[in-house]
């Protein structure tokens, strides 16, 4: 039995942080796990449906100098309407950005690298606002 099943997971591992990511957008957006309703974490499918967005994919990542970047070339193919990518500071406590980028942006990029300047970049129509992001921060404090 892996982990995940037996509750041993490291805490500071990317499958246990991805976990919480994962708890996170179910909560915030009300939809289920499907990894864990059917004992499945290499479903293709993260979560049920969400009313407004989709099937959705949930990433995020941990800053990294001023940045956070996630590849997204084996998104390719998977079926998702809209991937949520969470951007995380450096200690894994406070969610610092949210971003909804739509599969048609995923699936023309090998990777999505997100600055923490005030630059204007493609993806910046995507970025939640930052009510949202303190409403979401709360749930992910409770979470950790």
């Amino acid at each position: 039995m892996c982990g995940r099943r037996t509750g041993n997971l490291n805490p500071n591992s990317n499958q246990a942080k991805g976990d919480i990511l994962e708890q996170l957008t179910c909560i915030w957006r009300g939809v289920k796990n499907l990894n864990i309703e059917n004992d499945n974490y290499r479903s293709p499918i993260d979560h049920s449906r969400d009313p407004e967005l989709g099937i959705i994919q949930t990433r995020g990542r941990v800053i990294n100098r001023k940045w956070w970047s996630i590849p997204v070339e084996y998104e390719h193919g998977k079926e998702f309407d809209n991937l949520v990518f969470y951007c995380v500071d450096k200690d894994f406590r406070n969610i610092i950005r949210i971003y909804i980028i739509p599969r048609k942006e995923i699936e023309s990029r090998n990777s999505v690298s997100i600055t923490n300047d005030s630059l204007p970049r493609w993806y910046d129509e995507y970025r939640v606002n930052e009510e949202i992001v303190k409403k979401v921060n709360k749930i992910f404090h409770s979470i950790i």
